[in-house]
Protein backbone atom coordinates (compact mmCIF):
# COMPACT_ATOMS: atom_id res chain seq x y z
CA UNK A 1 0.00 0.00 0.00
CA UNK A 2 1.58 3.51 -1.06
CA UNK A 3 1.69 6.02 1.63
CA UNK A 4 -0.48 8.67 0.01
CA UNK A 5 -3.26 5.56 0.51
CA UNK A 6 -1.99 4.58 3.67
CA UNK A 7 -2.45 8.38 5.13
CA UNK A 8 -5.73 8.44 3.40
CA UNK A 9 -7.01 5.59 5.23
CA UNK A 10 -5.69 7.34 8.36
CA UNK A 11 -7.24 10.06 8.18
CA UNK A 12 -10.44 8.71 7.30
CA UNK A 13 -10.43 6.72 10.40
CA UNK A 14 -9.69 9.65 12.80
CA UNK A 15 -12.74 11.34 10.91
CA UNK A 16 -14.92 8.53 11.98
CA UNK A 17 -13.51 8.72 15.89
CA UNK A 18 -13.82 12.46 16.12
CA UNK A 19 -17.13 13.38 14.40
CA UNK A 20 -20.02 10.97 15.57
CA UNK A 21 -22.30 12.24 12.85
CA UNK A 22 -20.18 10.86 10.07
CA UNK A 23 -20.03 7.42 12.37
CA UNK A 24 -23.28 7.25 12.35
CA UNK A 25 -23.98 7.76 8.74
CA UNK A 26 -21.21 5.22 7.55
CA UNK A 27 -21.65 2.53 10.37
CA UNK A 28 -23.95 0.24 8.30
CA UNK A 29 -22.30 0.75 5.26
CA UNK A 30 -18.66 0.79 5.54
CA UNK A 31 -16.85 -2.49 5.39
CA UNK A 32 -13.55 -2.13 7.58
CA UNK A 33 -12.35 -5.36 6.12
CA UNK A 34 -12.63 -4.37 2.38
CA UNK A 35 -12.06 -0.32 2.75
CA UNK A 36 -9.11 -0.44 4.91
CA UNK A 37 -6.26 -2.28 3.72
CA UNK A 38 -3.94 -1.89 7.04
CA UNK A 39 -4.83 -4.87 9.47
CA UNK A 40 -4.61 -1.45 12.49
CA UNK A 41 -6.77 0.43 10.62
CA UNK A 42 -8.96 -2.55 10.45
CA UNK A 43 -8.89 -3.36 13.64
CA UNK A 44 -9.33 0.13 15.09
CA UNK A 45 -12.45 0.58 12.61
CA UNK A 46 -14.09 -2.83 13.92
CA UNK A 47 -13.73 -2.04 17.61
CA UNK A 48 -14.55 1.56 16.85
CA UNK A 49 -17.88 0.59 14.76
CA UNK A 50 -18.73 -2.28 17.46
CA UNK A 51 -18.69 0.66 20.26
CA UNK A 52 -20.55 3.25 18.06
CA UNK A 53 -23.36 0.57 17.53
CA UNK A 54 -23.59 -0.68 21.47
CA UNK A 55 -23.41 2.64 22.92
CA UNK A 56 -24.00 5.66 20.58
CA UNK A 57 -21.06 7.57 20.81
CA UNK A 58 -17.93 7.38 18.99
CA UNK A 59 -15.10 5.84 21.96
CA UNK A 60 -12.82 7.97 23.73
CA UNK A 61 -9.25 7.22 23.34
CA UNK A 62 -9.60 5.76 26.88
CA UNK A 63 -12.43 3.62 25.76
CA UNK A 64 -10.70 2.40 22.67
CA UNK A 65 -7.25 1.97 23.86
CA UNK A 66 -9.24 -0.06 27.08
CA UNK A 67 -10.86 -2.65 24.55
CA UNK A 68 -7.72 -2.53 22.68
CA UNK A 69 -5.64 -3.96 25.45
CA UNK A 70 -7.87 -6.56 26.39
CA UNK A 71 -8.00 -7.77 22.71
CA UNK A 72 -4.11 -7.98 22.14
CA UNK A 73 -4.06 -10.01 25.03
CA UNK A 74 -6.23 -12.21 23.52
CA UNK A 75 -4.48 -12.21 20.33
CA UNK A 76 -1.11 -12.82 20.26
CA UNK A 77 -0.37 -12.46 16.39
CA UNK A 78 -1.69 -8.59 16.71
CA UNK A 79 0.34 -8.21 19.77
CA UNK A 80 3.56 -8.06 17.30
CA UNK A 81 1.32 -4.52 15.98
CA UNK A 82 1.49 -3.04 19.49
CA UNK A 83 4.10 -0.41 18.61
CA UNK A 84 1.99 0.72 15.54
CA UNK A 85 -1.13 0.43 17.46
CA UNK A 86 -0.17 3.50 19.65
CA UNK A 87 1.34 5.34 16.69
CA UNK A 88 -2.03 4.96 15.14
CA UNK A 89 -3.94 6.16 18.06
CA UNK A 90 -1.33 9.66 18.67
CA UNK A 91 -2.66 10.70 15.26
CA UNK A 92 -6.21 9.37 15.50
CA UNK A 93 -7.25 11.83 18.44
CA UNK A 94 -5.06 14.99 17.28
CA UNK A 95 -7.84 16.84 15.89
CA UNK A 96 -7.60 17.02 12.21
CA UNK A 97 -7.73 20.79 10.03
CA UNK A 98 -10.40 21.99 8.28
CA UNK A 99 -8.84 21.21 4.53
CA UNK A 100 -8.25 17.76 6.06
CA UNK A 101 -11.98 16.87 7.44
CA UNK A 102 -12.99 18.79 3.81
CA UNK A 103 -10.74 16.14 2.06
CA UNK A 104 -11.47 13.31 3.80
CA UNK A 105 -15.26 14.01 3.82
CA UNK A 106 -14.94 14.09 0.13
CA UNK A 107 -12.97 10.67 -0.30
CA UNK A 108 -14.85 8.52 1.44
CA UNK A 109 -18.37 9.64 0.19
CA UNK A 110 -16.80 8.96 -2.90
CA UNK A 111 -15.92 5.62 -2.20
CA UNK A 112 -18.48 4.25 -0.57
CA UNK A 113 -20.83 5.68 -3.56
CA UNK A 114 -18.44 3.96 -6.23
CA UNK A 115 -18.85 0.52 -4.19
CA UNK A 116 -22.11 1.28 -3.27
CA UNK A 117 -23.29 1.42 -6.45
CA UNK A 118 -21.24 -1.61 -7.88
CA UNK A 119 -23.06 -3.66 -5.04
CA UNK A 120 -26.32 -2.09 -6.60
CA UNK A 121 -25.52 -2.85 -10.37
CA UNK A 122 -24.76 -6.43 -9.85
CA UNK A 123 -27.22 -7.42 -7.44
CA UNK A 124 -29.75 -5.28 -10.41
CA UNK A 125 -29.10 -7.85 -12.79
CA UNK A 126 -31.22 -9.99 -11.09
CA UNK A 127 -33.77 -7.63 -10.23
CA UNK A 128 -34.13 -6.33 -14.29
CA UNK A 129 -33.89 -9.98 -15.18
CA UNK A 130 -37.27 -10.75 -12.51
CA UNK A 131 -39.22 -7.19 -14.34
CA UNK A 132 -38.93 -5.18 -11.20
CA UNK A 133 -37.34 -1.98 -13.11
CA UNK A 134 -38.89 0.05 -10.72
CA UNK A 135 -36.59 -1.44 -7.80
CA UNK A 136 -33.82 -1.12 -9.65
CA UNK A 137 -33.80 2.16 -10.42
CA UNK A 138 -34.99 3.56 -6.62
CA UNK A 139 -31.77 1.87 -5.51
CA UNK A 140 -29.63 3.32 -8.29
CA UNK A 141 -30.93 6.55 -7.23
CA UNK A 142 -30.68 6.04 -3.28
CA UNK A 143 -27.20 5.41 -3.89
CA UNK A 144 -26.66 8.40 -6.12
CA UNK A 145 -28.77 11.09 -3.84
CA UNK A 146 -26.20 9.59 -0.72
CA UNK A 147 -24.52 12.25 1.02
CA UNK A 148 -21.74 11.97 4.21
CA UNK A 149 -22.99 15.38 5.37
CA UNK A 150 -26.75 15.33 7.43
CA UNK A 151 -28.55 17.91 5.22
CA UNK A 152 -31.81 17.32 7.44
CA UNK A 153 -30.47 19.88 10.06
CA UNK A 154 -30.44 22.73 7.15
CA UNK A 155 -33.34 24.85 5.50
CA UNK A 156 -33.64 26.93 2.59
CA UNK A 157 -35.81 30.36 2.51
CA UNK A 158 -36.90 29.15 -0.88
CA UNK A 159 -37.95 25.42 -0.27
CA UNK A 160 -38.71 25.07 2.80
CA UNK A 161 -42.69 23.93 3.84
CA UNK A 162 -44.05 26.55 6.36
CA UNK A 163 -46.12 23.72 6.76
CA UNK A 164 -44.52 21.11 7.99
CA UNK A 165 -43.37 22.34 11.96
CA UNK A 166 -47.38 22.67 12.75
CA UNK A 167 -47.98 19.72 10.97
CA UNK A 168 -45.81 17.00 11.86
CA UNK A 169 -45.96 14.69 14.52
CA UNK A 170 -42.12 15.24 15.28
CA UNK A 171 -42.72 18.35 16.14
CA UNK A 172 -46.00 18.38 18.37
CA UNK A 173 -45.71 19.63 21.92
CA UNK A 174 -45.73 18.18 25.02
CA UNK A 175 -48.21 19.52 27.28
CA UNK A 176 -47.61 20.26 31.25
CA UNK A 177 -51.07 19.94 32.35
CA UNK A 178 -51.53 23.19 33.81
CA UNK A 179 -53.51 25.67 31.46
CA UNK A 180 -51.44 28.92 32.90
CA UNK A 181 -48.36 27.22 32.15
CA UNK A 182 -49.12 25.53 28.87
CA UNK A 183 -50.62 29.36 27.64
CA UNK A 184 -47.31 30.96 29.04
CA UNK A 185 -45.31 28.57 27.01
CA UNK A 186 -47.16 29.44 23.77
CA UNK A 187 -48.60 25.99 23.49
CA UNK A 188 -46.56 23.70 25.56
CA UNK A 189 -43.04 22.49 25.99
CA UNK A 190 -41.79 21.64 22.26
CA UNK A 191 -39.65 19.48 20.90
CA UNK A 192 -35.73 19.94 21.42
CA UNK A 193 -36.23 22.14 24.05
CA UNK A 194 -34.95 22.05 27.48
CA UNK A 195 -36.86 23.33 30.91
CA UNK A 196 -35.60 23.84 34.72
CA UNK A 197 -37.38 23.84 37.95
CA UNK A 198 -35.54 25.70 40.70
CA UNK A 199 -36.12 25.34 43.64
CA UNK A 200 -34.48 25.01 47.79
CA UNK A 201 -34.28 21.75 49.52
CA UNK A 202 -38.03 19.52 50.13
CA UNK A 203 -39.62 22.67 47.71
CA UNK A 204 -41.46 20.49 45.36
CA UNK A 205 -38.80 20.20 42.34
CA UNK A 206 -39.21 16.46 42.07
CA UNK A 207 -43.16 16.44 42.21
CA UNK A 208 -43.37 19.45 39.55
CA UNK A 209 -41.41 17.49 37.47
CA UNK A 210 -43.71 14.10 38.58
CA UNK A 211 -46.84 16.21 37.46
CA UNK A 212 -45.31 17.37 33.84
CA UNK A 213 -44.49 13.46 33.16
CA UNK A 214 -47.73 12.00 34.63
CA UNK A 215 -50.06 14.69 33.06
CA UNK A 216 -48.05 13.90 29.61
CA UNK A 217 -49.37 10.13 30.06
CA UNK A 218 -53.13 11.45 30.45
CA UNK A 219 -52.76 12.97 26.97
CA UNK A 220 -51.34 9.45 25.54
CA UNK A 221 -47.56 10.57 25.36
CA UNK A 222 -44.42 8.28 26.28
CA UNK A 223 -42.57 9.65 28.59
CA UNK A 224 -38.72 8.61 30.16
CA UNK A 225 -38.07 10.14 33.83
CA UNK A 226 -34.35 9.32 34.90
CA UNK A 227 -34.34 9.62 39.30
CA UNK A 228 -31.34 9.64 40.42
CA UNK A 229 -32.57 10.37 43.65
CA UNK A 230 -35.60 7.64 44.82
CA UNK A 231 -35.13 4.63 43.31
CA UNK A 232 -37.92 3.50 40.46
CA UNK A 233 -40.09 1.25 42.59
CA UNK A 234 -40.37 4.39 44.70
CA UNK A 235 -40.74 6.90 41.89
CA UNK A 236 -43.16 4.44 40.37
CA UNK A 237 -45.07 4.54 43.40
CA UNK A 238 -45.75 8.36 42.86
CA UNK A 239 -46.62 8.14 39.76
CA UNK A 240 -49.40 5.57 40.75
CA UNK A 241 -50.42 7.99 43.54
CA UNK A 242 -50.96 11.05 41.06
CA UNK A 243 -52.49 9.38 38.28
CA UNK A 244 -54.90 7.04 40.44
CA UNK A 245 -55.65 9.71 43.36
CA UNK A 246 -53.77 7.57 46.03
CA UNK A 247 -51.78 8.42 49.16
CA UNK A 248 -48.26 7.30 47.93
CA UNK A 249 -47.41 6.30 52.09
CA UNK A 250 -50.73 3.62 51.29
CA UNK A 251 -48.82 2.42 48.83
CA UNK A 252 -45.93 1.37 50.44
CA UNK A 253 -47.85 -0.10 53.29
CA UNK A 254 -51.40 -1.32 51.94
CA UNK A 255 -50.86 -4.42 49.54
CA UNK A 256 -55.02 -3.89 48.73
CA UNK A 257 -54.63 -0.53 47.63
CA UNK A 258 -51.37 -1.51 45.46
CA UNK A 259 -53.32 -4.60 44.36
CA UNK A 260 -56.29 -2.18 43.69
CA UNK A 261 -53.95 0.68 41.69
CA UNK A 262 -52.99 -2.58 39.59
CA UNK A 263 -56.49 -3.34 38.48
CA UNK A 264 -56.99 -0.07 37.27
CA UNK A 265 -53.62 -0.37 34.78
CA UNK A 266 -55.49 -2.03 31.75
CA UNK A 267 -58.05 0.60 32.03
CA UNK A 268 -56.15 3.22 31.99
CA UNK A 269 -54.02 2.11 29.09
CA UNK A 270 -57.06 1.47 27.34
CA UNK A 271 -58.34 5.20 27.62
CA UNK A 272 -55.17 6.05 26.87
CA UNK A 273 -53.45 3.17 24.46
CA UNK A 274 -50.38 5.05 23.16
CA UNK A 275 -49.43 6.01 26.81
CA UNK A 276 -46.45 4.73 28.01
CA UNK A 277 -43.76 5.44 31.35
CA UNK A 278 -40.45 4.13 31.45
CA UNK A 279 -38.59 4.70 34.66
CA UNK A 280 -34.78 4.44 35.26
CA UNK A 281 -32.52 4.64 38.39
CA UNK A 282 -28.83 5.60 37.79
CA UNK A 283 -27.24 6.03 41.44
CA UNK A 284 -26.49 9.83 42.10
CA UNK A 285 -23.42 11.12 40.32
CA UNK A 286 -22.73 7.86 38.60
CA UNK A 287 -23.29 9.24 34.93
CA UNK A 288 -21.90 11.93 32.87
CA UNK A 289 -24.12 13.36 30.26
CA UNK A 290 -22.43 11.24 27.27
CA UNK A 291 -23.29 8.26 29.01
CA UNK A 292 -26.44 9.23 29.95
CA UNK A 293 -27.43 9.94 26.05
CA UNK A 294 -26.26 6.23 25.10
CA UNK A 295 -28.13 4.61 27.90
CA UNK A 296 -31.39 6.22 26.48
CA UNK A 297 -30.14 4.99 22.92
CA UNK A 298 -29.66 1.53 24.43
CA UNK A 299 -32.52 1.30 25.85
CA UNK A 300 -34.99 2.34 22.88
CA UNK A 301 -32.72 1.22 20.10
CA UNK A 302 -35.84 -0.94 18.87
CA UNK A 303 -38.84 0.91 20.51
CA UNK A 304 -40.73 3.77 20.28
CA UNK A 305 -38.75 6.58 21.38
CA UNK A 306 -40.09 8.95 24.28
CA UNK A 307 -41.84 12.12 23.66
CA UNK A 308 -40.68 13.91 26.94
CA UNK A 309 -37.41 13.34 28.68
CA UNK A 310 -37.30 14.14 32.66
CA UNK A 311 -34.25 13.85 34.25
CA UNK A 312 -34.31 14.05 38.10
CA UNK A 313 -32.58 15.94 38.51
CA UNK A 314 -29.60 17.69 36.33
CA UNK A 315 -26.92 18.32 39.32
CA UNK A 316 -26.56 14.93 40.17
CA UNK A 317 -24.90 14.06 36.97
CA UNK A 318 -21.07 14.22 36.66
CA UNK A 319 -19.33 16.80 34.11
CA UNK A 320 -17.33 15.04 31.38
CA UNK A 321 -14.29 17.64 32.29
CA UNK A 322 -13.32 19.40 35.57
CA UNK A 323 -12.48 22.84 35.67
CA UNK A 324 -11.22 24.81 38.70
CA UNK A 325 -14.66 25.91 39.74
CA UNK A 326 -18.75 24.69 39.98
CA UNK A 327 -20.01 27.28 37.71
CA UNK A 328 -18.00 26.09 34.94
CA UNK A 329 -18.56 22.28 35.45
CA UNK A 330 -22.13 22.68 35.74
CA UNK A 331 -22.44 24.69 32.64
CA UNK A 332 -20.91 22.03 30.78
CA UNK A 333 -23.29 19.39 32.18
CA UNK A 334 -26.68 22.01 31.38
CA UNK A 335 -24.91 22.81 28.38
CA UNK A 336 -24.82 18.69 27.22
CA UNK A 337 -28.20 18.20 28.60
CA UNK A 338 -29.57 20.66 25.98
CA UNK A 339 -27.36 19.18 23.32
CA UNK A 340 -29.02 15.91 23.46
CA UNK A 341 -32.19 17.26 23.52
CA UNK A 342 -31.74 18.99 20.26
CA UNK A 343 -30.42 15.55 19.33
CA UNK A 344 -33.07 13.68 20.26
CA UNK A 345 -35.73 16.19 19.24
CA UNK A 346 -37.95 15.18 22.29
CA UNK A 347 -38.66 18.08 25.06
CA UNK A 348 -37.02 17.75 28.56
CA UNK A 349 -37.27 19.06 31.79
CA UNK A 350 -35.16 19.14 34.87
CA UNK A 351 -34.62 20.45 38.47
CA UNK A 352 -31.56 22.27 40.08
CA UNK A 353 -31.11 24.05 43.81
CA UNK A 354 -31.24 27.10 44.64
CA UNK A 355 -29.32 28.51 47.33
CA UNK A 356 -30.29 29.43 50.87
CA UNK A 357 -31.23 33.12 49.87
CA UNK A 358 -33.68 31.30 47.26
CA UNK A 359 -35.00 29.17 50.22
CA UNK A 360 -36.00 32.48 52.20
CA UNK A 361 -36.75 34.49 49.24
CA UNK A 362 -40.14 36.46 49.30
CA UNK A 363 -39.38 35.82 45.15
CA UNK A 364 -37.17 32.75 43.79
CA UNK A 365 -35.76 33.96 40.89
CA UNK A 366 -32.53 33.13 38.67
CA UNK A 367 -30.44 34.95 40.84
CA UNK A 368 -31.05 32.05 43.50
CA UNK A 369 -29.65 29.28 41.06
CA UNK A 370 -27.28 27.62 43.15
CA UNK A 371 -23.34 27.14 42.10
CA UNK A 372 -23.98 28.41 38.47
CA UNK A 373 -25.85 30.93 36.69
CA UNK A 374 -24.64 28.97 33.55
CA UNK A 375 -27.22 26.45 34.00
CA UNK A 376 -30.29 29.17 33.16
CA UNK A 377 -28.08 30.55 30.56
CA UNK A 378 -28.32 28.06 28.07
CA UNK A 379 -31.89 26.61 28.65
CA UNK A 380 -35.08 27.52 26.99
CA UNK A 381 -37.56 27.47 29.66
CA UNK A 382 -36.63 28.24 33.68
CA UNK A 383 -39.47 28.22 36.38
CA UNK A 384 -38.20 28.86 40.10
CA UNK A 385 -40.48 27.51 43.12
CA UNK A 386 -41.56 30.26 46.34
CA UNK A 387 -43.05 28.52 49.52
CA UNK A 388 -42.29 30.39 52.62
CA UNK A 389 -42.62 28.05 55.65
CA UNK A 390 -46.28 29.23 56.27
CA UNK A 391 -46.99 28.38 53.09
CA UNK A 392 -45.35 24.73 53.46
CA UNK A 393 -48.07 24.69 56.38
CA UNK A 394 -50.64 25.64 54.17
CA UNK A 395 -50.13 23.08 51.52
CA UNK A 396 -49.23 26.11 48.70
CA UNK A 397 -46.84 27.18 46.35
CA UNK A 398 -46.28 29.11 42.78
CA UNK A 399 -44.17 29.22 39.93
CA UNK A 400 -42.91 31.92 39.12
CA UNK A 401 -41.24 32.08 35.17
CA UNK A 402 -37.76 33.19 35.32
CA UNK A 403 -36.96 32.80 31.78
CA UNK A 404 -38.68 31.75 28.23
CA UNK A 405 -36.72 31.63 25.23
CA UNK A 406 -38.81 34.16 22.83
CA UNK A 407 -41.05 35.19 24.68
CA UNK A 408 -42.46 37.48 28.15
CA UNK A 409 -41.82 36.24 31.29
CA UNK A 410 -42.51 36.86 35.15
CA UNK A 411 -45.90 35.30 35.66
CA UNK A 412 -46.59 33.38 38.66
CA UNK A 413 -48.70 30.20 38.58
CA UNK A 414 -50.05 29.40 42.26
CA UNK A 415 -50.79 25.45 43.84
CA UNK A 416 -52.31 23.85 46.29
CA UNK A 417 -50.01 20.49 46.98
CA UNK A 418 -50.81 17.07 47.76
CA UNK A 419 -47.53 15.79 48.86
CA UNK A 420 -49.34 12.69 49.95
CA UNK A 421 -50.52 12.05 46.31
CA UNK A 422 -47.70 13.32 44.98
CA UNK A 423 -50.13 15.83 43.15
CA UNK A 424 -49.82 20.02 42.25
CA UNK A 425 -53.84 21.73 42.07
CA UNK A 426 -53.68 24.47 39.78
CA UNK A 427 -55.58 27.34 41.80
CA UNK A 428 -56.38 31.16 40.91
CA UNK A 429 -54.62 33.87 43.17
CA UNK A 430 -57.78 34.50 45.09
CA UNK A 431 -57.70 31.06 46.15
CA UNK A 432 -54.41 30.79 46.58
CA UNK A 433 -54.94 34.07 48.83
CA UNK A 434 -58.19 32.84 50.29
CA UNK A 435 -56.28 29.49 51.41
CA UNK A 436 -53.19 31.61 52.58
CA UNK A 437 -55.37 33.30 55.35
CA UNK A 438 -56.94 30.59 57.07
CA UNK A 439 -55.70 28.73 59.99
CA UNK A 440 -53.24 25.93 58.75
CA UNK A 441 -53.70 22.18 58.24
CA UNK A 442 -51.07 21.22 59.81
CA UNK A 443 -49.84 23.18 63.37
CA UNK A 444 -46.59 22.85 63.14
CA UNK A 445 -43.70 20.23 61.38
CA UNK A 446 -43.46 18.71 64.96
CA UNK A 447 -46.57 18.50 67.33
CA UNK A 448 -48.44 16.27 69.85
CA UNK A 449 -47.83 12.43 69.44
CA UNK A 450 -50.58 10.93 67.24
CA UNK A 451 -51.40 14.75 65.34
CA UNK A 452 -51.22 15.47 61.96
CA UNK A 453 -47.52 16.86 61.29
CA UNK A 454 -46.01 15.18 64.63
CA UNK A 455 -43.14 12.62 63.57
CA UNK A 456 -43.84 10.68 66.34
CA UNK A 457 -47.47 10.46 65.36
CA UNK A 458 -46.43 9.26 62.19
CA UNK A 459 -44.36 6.51 62.84
CA UNK A 460 -47.38 5.53 65.33
CA UNK A 461 -49.02 5.40 62.77
CA UNK A 462 -47.32 3.50 60.69
CA UNK A 463 -46.18 0.66 63.15
CA UNK A 464 -49.86 0.12 63.44
CA UNK A 465 -50.80 -0.57 59.76
CA UNK A 466 -47.31 -2.77 59.63
CA UNK A 467 -48.66 -4.62 62.39
CA UNK A 468 -51.97 -4.41 62.11
CA UNK A 469 -52.59 -8.32 61.10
Amino acid sequence: MSEFMQTTQLMTLALLLQDSTVASRVSGILKPESFFSNPVYQKLAILSFDFFNKFGEVPSRAALTSVLGQMLLKDKTLALYHDEFNKALDYLFTPLSLSDVDYTKDNLETNIKSSEMQAVVINGVATQLNGKLSEFAAAVQSVADFKLEDETDTISFDTFDRHSYINSEYNLPVPTGFATIDDEMQGRHRPGKTGIIIGFTGRGKSQVLLNFGANAMKVGRRVLHITMENSKEETMQRYDACLFDENFWDLQLDAGKNAAVQSRIPEFLKNHPTAQLTIIFRPSLSLTVPQLKALIKRKFQNKLFPELIIVDYADLLLPTKYYDNSYNDYGLIYAQLVSMAQEFNVPLWTASQANRRGGKAALCDLDHTSDSIKKAFVADVVYAITQSDDDKLHYLLFLYSCKMRNHDHGRKHYFNTKFARAKLLSVSKDAYTTIQSAPPKQKSLIGEVGKPGSTEGWMTNMNAKLFKN
